[in-house]
């Protein structure tokens, strides 16, 4: 189907917005007021239309839009809520104004709560979709924060996001994962322009298509598309107190049948003087241990992220996709410890300092190659693709350790780990059949993964040499692992009247092979196959739905997770991986029901999860060393029983209150039958009110309870905030300031390891009260274009490639 309306959203608070096509270019400067107080209209949508596209814009708080046009004929309508809509025809020859006056219509006025959200939000087989380009209070915000507004969806304070009350959730871009924004979705989101954004898809029912780790629901942000040649350069810079700091700058254009993008970000994050406490006791019959510990850390965490992406456009059934990305996060950081032992054994406590100091750097390498054909009936619809994907994990981890006891001796010690994991993958898929009652997509894809890892455990002696340390794990610190992981699915859904019938399957073969060079005998192969069920039932009548479903999923251990590496917080704590870990299956089934109204939008919902072999990390305690140990294990099962609820009400246009929670109930069973129960959840209320002048003042409060790790308990904390915007310079300059908990210098983190012998606790003071500032500016010639990132060759099972 030939596109006929191409739809571009400008970010009425941070861009102003000129139109660029070949040949000569007038300028229109557009002017609306009130017809009966002469005041300018501010959030007018403006329609500009000819024969061969279309641009849609808003006024400004000074009632005026510019744009620039090719010379030629236009259709322009404006519209704006509790106005009569105007129609006129203009022609473009040279640079002209335009003054326009709306009448109010007070019918329209009265129903306006009503037309909006039922203009917003549309429910679906799979989810929700909310029309985000029609929401007026967004607009000033970024990404990450105007997703907050979007029912089922919730973003804390510090940024973390949850779907449904879960952060079991993935990012897709365009239908497609987003494997950039589900590394780091705050920098990421923080960063997207929502000027670019159409509509926001919340999709909780996954079915065979997804793979087996795209977790609870999915995030699928759609883009607005436009074809005039233009281009576009943003910055962006934030920073906090705490201290945190991010900039990024970003060029999007469009030549001709080819689009492009190349983009550079960076972020800092960093802590300062945060305090630290830990202790612990072991007892037993013949034995008694006592070890109590206070810290200052400091650290920062740097990351990089450039990315390239091109789409050509061969003709209107054919595209060819390109990209590169490279994202590389360093991590320096040092704890300085006053440690206290006693033992039984001991005449007296040992006194002991101990500086931990981490210096680590992991990240991305990956390029996709990606190649599309549409139907030939209907455009819009993907009949085939095959592609093919490139990555490659470095994994470069080094620690220093500084022991000194009551008589001032002091020992050092060095650990390293310098491996990586290439990961290359081919896929392919065919739509039979697409149309209002039935959907059927066959498909498969083939992973080959090869990793290597090489480890170091140094002393340094009396002759001040550097000599290898040996422990139990030192014969497997020489690993060479390889994984090849075959797939084929079939899904189908059938729509009959107000029901919606989806089922899949998923076939995955896995051939996995560990060799260790210094203990050959230990090394070993696995070879296993898995059907990964879907089937699930919608009802929809109206504006209410309720689903049914049951899906399978797989998860399997990433490199890092096999690493026998270990990693030292304190002299008295670790934590280490497996390389006999095994992939862990999940069956679940999820009930919801969503209804909404003239002002109310409700959703509520239930989910089980049952997970064999899922994989913890298992604490133990070592009575030689002295040390609490956390090493990667899988367990028997996971029982998880959970209950979450969304309500946003709107019942003046200005003013949404919104309550959204998450409330469950776990046990985790290990191999010997003993058995851990747990609770958690999550509550957050938020308030947002639209002021005049376009000033947008925001205010948010959450209490969340974590899941716990097995054989520990976590405690409960809160987190708020309060924010407000105000954009300048015409709308190029948009600038944010926020306030986070503003009465509490520190948030508690604490949490407690219980064992049969051994309990011990541990408290990090995380910074809480920080002032922050966000400023965006654009340069732009022609229409803001967003690329659509395309990740159909992203694996879910591990997390490879720039997530």
């Amino acid at each position: 189907m030939k596109i006929k309306s191409i739809f571009f959203i400008l970010l009425f608070l941070l861009f102003g917005n000129v139109m660029q096509a070949d040949g000569k270019n007038s300028q229109l400067i557009i002017h609306i007021k009130d017809s009966h107080s002469g005041e300018p209209l501010s959030y007018v949508q403006i329609d500009i239309r000819n024969t061969h596209d279309s641009l849609v814009c808003f006024s400004d708080t000074a009632g005026t839009c510019q744009v620039e046009l090719p010379d030629g004929e236009y259709d322009i309508l404006f519209g704006l809520l509790g106005y009569d809509k105007q129609q006129r025809h203009i022609k473009i020859i040279q640079h002209q104004s335009l003054d326009i006056s709306l009448s109010a219509n007070t019918k329209e006025l009265d129903g306006v709560t009503v037309f909006a959200r039922k203009r917003m939000i549309k429910l679906s087989d799979k989810g929700i979709v909310y029309d985000i380009s029609k929401d007026a209070g967004v607009q000033a915000l970024n990404l990450l924060d105007a997703i907050n507004h979007v029912p089922l969806v919730n973003v804390t304070p510090n940024g973390n996001i949850t779907v449904k009350g879960s952060s079991a959730y993935s990012i897709y871009l365009n239908g497609k994962p987003y494997r950039m924004a589900q590394y780091d979705p705050q920098t990421v989101l923080r960063s997207f322009p929502v000027s670019t954004v159409e509509k926001v898809e919340v999709i909780t029912r996954l079915d065979g298509r997804y793979d087996g780790e795209t977790g609870d629901a999915v995030i699928n942000i759609i883009t607005s598309r436009h074809h005039f040649n233009n281009w576009s350069l943003t910055l962006n810079g934030n920073s906090n107190t705490l201290p945190k700091a991010g900039a990024g700058i970003s060029l999007v254009g469009t030549q001709k049948k080819i689009d492009f993008l190349v983009g550079y970000n960076y972020s800092y994050d960093g802590q300062r003087n945060q305090p630290v406490e830990s202790s612990g006791i072991y007892s037993t019959p013949d034995s008694y241990q006592q070890n109590t510990a206070s810290g200052i850390s400091d650290g920062k965490w740097r990351t990089h992220t450039l990315r390239t992406m091109m789409v050509f456009n061969i003709d209107s059934l054919n595209s060819l996709y390109v990209d590169g990305h490279a994202m590389i996060k360093q991590t320096d950081m040092s704890t300085d410890w006053i440690q206290t032992f006693t033992d039984r054994k001991l005449t007296e406590p040992l006194h002991t300092a101990f500086l931990s100091e981490h210096n680590n750097t992991a990240g991305t390498f990956e390029t996709n190659l990606l190649y599309r054909k549409m139907f030939r009936k209907d455009k819009s619809k993907e009949h085939w693709m095959a592609g093919y994907r490139y990555t490659y994990n470095p994994d470069i981890r080094n620690f220093n350790q500084t022991y000194t006891d009551n008589t001032d001796s002091e020992q050092k010690s060095r650990n390293k780990t310098h491996g990586g994991l290439n990961e290359h993958s081919l896929t392919a898929s065919i739509t039979l059949v697409d149309n209002d009652a039935q959907f059927l997509q066959i498909g498969g894809k083939q992973i080959f993964r090869k990793g290597a890892i090489d480890t170091e455990m140094l002393l340094l002696n009396q002759n001040n040499e550097w000599v290898t340390e040996k422990d139990e794990s030192s014969s497997l610190d020489q690993i060479h692992y390889r994984q090849d992981v075959s797939a084929a699915y079939a899904s189908y859904s059938l729509s009959v009247k107000d029901f919606t019938f989806d089922t899949s399957l998923r076939w995955e073969y896995t051939h996995m092979k560990m060799l260790f060079p210094k203990m050959e005998e230990a090394g070993f192969s696995k070879t296993f196959g898995n059907m990964i069920p879907y089937i699930g039932v919608s009802y929809q009548r109206g504006n209410s739905s309720l689903s049914l479903s049951y899906n399978g999923g797989m998860v399997r251990p990433d490199i890092l997770m096999l690493n026998p590496f270990k990693t030292f917080s304190s002299q008295y704590k670790a934590e280490m991986g497996n390389p006999e870990l095994e992939s862990s299956y999940i069956n679940t089934v999820d009930a919801s029901y969503m209804t909404y109204s003239n002002t109310v939008f409700l959703s509520c919902g239930f989910t089980y999860k049952h997970q064999n072999r899922p994989i913890v990390l298992y604490p133990s305690y070592s009575e030689e060393y002295h040390r609490y140990l956390s090493q990667y294990m899988n367990i028997n099962s996971l029982n998880d029983y959970r209950m979450n609820f969304y309500g946003n009400y709107k019942s003046v246009l200005p003013l949404s209150l919104t309550l959204t929670g998450d409330f469950g109930w776990y046990r985790m069973k290990d191999y010997a039958g003993a058995c851990d129960d747990g609770k958690s959840y999550n509550i957050t209320f938020m308030c947002d009110v639209s002021l005049k002048n376009q000033w947008t003042l925001s205010l948010q409060y959450g209490n969340y309870l974590n899941m716990h790790p097995i054989w520990n308990r976590s405690h409960s904390f809160n987190i708020y905030s309060c924010s407000i915007s105000k954009s300048f310079l015409k709308n190029a300059l948009n600038v944010r300031a926020v306030i986070n908990s503003p009465f509490d210098k520190f948030t508690e983190i604490r949490e407690q390891n219980l064992l049969p012998s051994f309990s011990g606790s541990q408290t990090n003071f995380m910074r809480a009260r920080a002032f922050g500032i966000d400023i965006t500016y654009t340069l732009q010639k022609g229409t803001h274009k967003e690329i659509k990132r395309d990740r159909t060759l992203k694996s879910d099972d591990q997390k490879t490639g720039v997530e």
